[in-house]
């Protein structure tokens, strides 16, 4: 466990007696921590079955709180509340759960190869992303410098989120193809301004949802429900529209270098005792080929 932490200077974490491991491990295991929301939680399954499929043993871990903030984990931080919910996934034994844990315990429980960030998006318009960095600079210089100190071995990462499909979301949230399109230009934008300043590598699944909506596809969120395919919550990834599988791809080929074009892994999404398959206008091909594509445009225009 972490040692104490006390506020000082700005709300600054001070630490005593810290025995955090610092270092990753080259144990042949890919040790993946993601610190977020709901916007790293429902892939993570579709993550390790890729890595399985091709020969790679990934261990994925998700620090979760739904909607959480990168305000509401520093607060929690400084004051060693036990919020969260700690998940290890790993193809071997599926998805494991441990509650009401603390920010610090979570991170003592591997040697990391990579520790991702994430906030929200911001779905007001008066917010640019000039000033959502402000609002999250604090965070983000504690976070990472504190990350970089206690694990230099791991790459920090930066996931850029998708924009909402159109419609009602189920936090009241209505988008169009004009909201949808500023959102996703806002997140990228956000994100782009990170990944700069502070060095961290783009994990760009938003870019990926809006090559597959330029398609004329925005079923992405779709999950089963009471037997059929509906429109799922308009925000989350979805199982049966894509959206998961999408996203797992774009995290594995930006982790490992390797293309998911042709992966042989399919997940197998069931209600009722019934397997049900992908939306009749999707395919695993085509969400492979968006998320192949989304890294590699990220490649190009990061090497200009």
């Amino acid at each position: 466990l972490l040692g104490t932490f006390t506020a000082c200077g700005a709300g600054t974490p001070k630490e005593t007696g810290s025995t955090i491991p610092t270092e990753a491990e080259d144990d042949g295991v890919i040790d993946v921590l993601m610190i977020g929301n709901s916007f790293c939680y429902y892939y993570v399954e579709e993550l390790v079955g890729l890595a399985a499929a091709d020969g790679v043993n990934m261990r994925v871990c998700n620090v979760y709180y739904s909607g959480c903030k990168l305000n509401q984990h520093y607060n929690w931080w400084l004051t060693r509340e036990a919020p969260y919910q700690f998940f290890v996934t790993t193809a071997e034994n599926g998805r494991v759960k441990t509650d009401n844990v603390t920010l610090e315990w979570c991170l003592a429980q591997g040697k990391w190869d990579y520790i991702s960030l994430q906030t929200p998006q911001y779905t007001s318009s008066t917010v640019d992303a000039k000033t959502a960095l402000e609002e999250n600079r604090l965070y983000l210089d504690t976070f990472i410098t504190y990350l970089r100190e206690h694990f230099p071995k791991a790459q920090l990462a930066w996931h850029q989120t998708w924009a909402y499909a159109i419609g009602t979301a189920g936090n009241g949230t209505v988008t169009d193809a004009d909201r949808q399109l500023f959102t996703h230009e806002r997140n990228l934008s956000f994100s782009l301004m990170v990944c700069e300043q502070y060095d961290l590598l783009r994990i760009n699944t938003g870019d990926a949802w809006k090559i597959i909506r330029d398609g004329g596809y925005d079923k992405l969120c779709a999950r089963i429900g009471k037997g059929t395919n509906h429109e799922g919550d308009y925000y989350h990834d979805g199982d049966v529209g894509g959206g998961q599988y999408l996203n797992a791809c774009v995290w594995y080929e930006t982790i490992t270098g390797n293309s998911v074009v042709g992966n042989t892994y399919r997940p197998v999404y069931t209600y009722g005792g019934m397997e049900i398959p992908l939306n009749s206008d999707m395919t695993y091909e085509k969400l492979q080929e968006a998320a192949h594509q989304a890294v590699l445009n990220k490649q190009a225009q990061e090497a200009k």
